[in-house]
């Protein structure tokens, strides 16, 4: 329960020291109903990496989720990744993977996520910014249907950033 979301009458819980079979802390987030606290369904890292900590941050918009996992190995050593997913026919499918597009090891790029309609800001705070080591940094994704897919827009930093100053430990928005 480090992470949690409402998802129109159901929660979304993110347990992101969840461990499967041979790898720890790979992490699992549950869709619980709201009126009766039941499992209604386990999303999983379809990776499923020790450490990944899938589930870390999340967040939700109609019947989509993001889901932060800050220590994921995709573009470095516990870079980060953020997995898209949405609930159509019933079903829930994996949409696409995430990465900052100019992540490296350590930047635990999904430590923190915000969702708005088709925009999602997801936070690298451990992101060295012109040499300013843990400055951090935010990626801004929009939804394009063009694009079949989310494509990182902007990144968002601390005009007066300083090293370990961490910027988007936590974010939040709405409409603009």
């Amino acid at each position: 329960g480090s992470s949690l979301a409402a998802l129109g009458p159901n929660i979304v819980v993110g347990a992101p020291f969840h461990d499967v079979p041979g790898a720890i802390n790979t992490g699992v987030v549950y869709v619980l109903s709201g009126s009766t606290g039941g499992l209604l369904r386990t999303l999983a890292n379809p990776t499923a990496n020790p450490g990944d900590e899938f589930g870390f941050a999340l967040a939700t918009v109609g019947s989509k989720v993001v889901v932060g996992a800050p220590f994921d190995d995709t573009a470095g050593t516990d870079a980060g990744a953020v997995y898209v997913f949405d609930k159509s026919v019933g079903s829930w499918h994996q949409r696409q993977k995430l990465v900052g597009k100019n992540g490296i090891a350590g930047d635990a790029f999904g430590a923190a996520v915000a969702l708005h309609d088709d925009v999602a800001l997801v936070a690298a705070p451990n992101a060295t910014v012109d040499g300013n080591l843990w400055q951090g940094a935010v990626h801004v994704f929009v939804r394009r249907a063009a694009a079949r897919g989310w494509v990182e827009t902007q990144l968002l930093v601390a005009s007066d950033g300083v090293r370990f100053g961490t910027f988007g430990t936590a974010v939040a928005f709405h409409g603009e």
